[in-house]
């Protein structure tokens, strides 16, 4: 049942989301009840139909940012290899794209319905047991659909965030004008600002049109706490995910394996692990994944 409630959360973001510009609309009177209900619900089924197909148009826009690119035969033969045996291991027998990301950090990700991508510096730092376990980890996103999950997640939010973005560039720009009040000239600056202020206003009382920019802010703030509230909710379902897929590794019978490759990948490099990370990140402590591994192979209690 844990999986599918990343698929609630997305389709109740875009339920929100819809939902709410009509009933702005609607409370500024611009459009009748029955009307409303019947585009709410064709809007909402559209916006969810074509976010959940992003994962099919939007992979290859990805991937052309990332720095990846297709493996040659020695790296092809030592990953397909390592996926072979966890597609036995898991009785999966879909076809699966494999991508290299000429980077020398070690990253590993899924994307897309079935595209792993390894990083070259991990391909140079792990053992072959140890790739096939983070290959399995990232096998177990593609296959709960974790990330058709993350894509129609991504393009459900763009008017949030962009709302969002609205909102915090308003605040700034507000902060810095408050600011040069201290400053020599403060007082000019500021006067310019209202007066340009004034003369918008006037523009829109004089042409009809500030019932329209009162409903445009009022939803774009409406977006702005819609925003805020799933995006911490998207982090709590992403962190509990990644430790879903390190159970579904350990599963397989390659948990030691992951726990491992999990302490290459910390390193001697700091991590942060203070409290406040969790609200910036979305996975969790690598410790913790580490501490949960330890656990389901019987080191600890």
């Amino acid at each position: 049942m844990s999986k599918y409630i990343q698929f609630i959360l997305v389709i109740l973001y875009a339920a929100l989301t819809i939902s709410t510009f009509f009933i702005v609309i609607d409370v500024f009177g611009w459009l009748h009840k029955p009307l409303r209900d019947s585009l709410v619900l064709l809007t909402i089924f559209i916006w969810l139909l074509l976010s959940f197909s992003a994962a099919w148009f939007l992979t290859g826009f990805f991937l052309l940012f990332m720095n990846t690119r297709k493996p040659i035969l020695e790296e092809e033969q030592r990953l397909g290899h390592s996926l072979e045996d966890i597609q036995k291991r898991a009785n999966d027998n879909a076809r699966y794209r494999l991508m290299i990301q000429e980077e020398m950090g070690m990253d590993a990700f899924a994307i897309g319905y079935r595209t792993i991508v390894v990083s070259r510096g991990l391909l140079n730092e792990l053992t072959d047991f140890e790739i096939k376990a983070v290959m399995a980890h990232e096998l177990g996103h593609l296959t709960s659909k974790d990330c058709v999950a993350s894509m129609a997640y991504f393009l459900t939010g763009y008017l949030p965030r962009n709302a969002s973005f609205i909102c915090r560039l308003t605040w700034r720009r507000l902060k810095r004008y408050f600011s040069m009040l201290f400053l020599p000239g403060g007082l000019s600056r500021l006067g310019g600002l209202l007066g340009r202020l004034i003369l918008i206003g006037f523009a829109l009382f004089y042409f009809h049109l500030a019932k329209y920019m009162e409903a445009i802010l009022f939803y774009i703030l409406l977006l702005h706490r819609i925003n805020h509230l799933f995006r911490f909710l998207w982090k709590l379902n992403s962190r509990h995910t990644e430790y879903r897929q390190d159970a579904f590794a350990q599963k397989l019978g390659l948990g030691n394996d992951l726990r491992v490759a999990l302490c290459k990948l910390i390193g001697n490099v700091p991590q942060k692990v203070n409290f406040f990370y969790i609200f910036q990140c979305e996975h969790p402590f690598m410790h913790n994944r580490i501490r949960r591994l330890e656990k389901m192979e019987g080191l600890r209690e």
